[in-house]
């Protein structure tokens, strides 16, 4: 059995203008046994969850808005050892068609909107140099 006690006590000025004292102590005991279980929770934050209206970047920039539903959101990791750290692992959509989607390939409507608005642009300015060449 292992026996762990601890005790502090500090202080917190901020800025000079007033100081806070507090004093921590704590004892207790923790016993510890050769069967336990250990888990790890790693947090990774997506950009689109299930239920989420994104827009296809391929789609915008041929001057088309294309929403893609997103329905699910699974991870994949590349390697064992990089997903036991949470690193290495990248979000893949699944949309209501069960398409695949990745982070790169999404943008939001407002993008999405500026993507098309630049393409429509770059064709009318096309279409005008033809014309005025006639």
């Amino acid at each position: 059995m292992a026996t762990f006690n601890e005790t502090s006590s500090g202080g917190v000025v901020i800025q000079g203008a007033f100081t806070r004292s507090y004093t921590y102590e704590g004892s207790g005991g923790v016993e510890v046994y050769n069967c336990a279980t250990v888990g790890n929770a790693y947090f990774i934050s997506t950009r689109y969850g299930p239920g989420d209206i994104a827009f296809s970047i391929f789609a915008a920039n041929k001057g088309i808005l294309e929403k893609v539903c997103i329905k699910t959101v699974a991870l994949n990791c590349l390697t064992r050892s990089c997903a036991s750290a949470g690193a290495g692992c990248f979000p893949l959509y699944r949309d209501k068609y069960n398409s695949v989607w990745l982070d790169e390939n999404l943008v939001t409507q407002a993008n999405a909107i500026i993507l098309a608005q630049a393409y429509i642009d770059k064709v009318k300015g096309y279409e005008d140099a033809l014309v005025r060449n006639c």
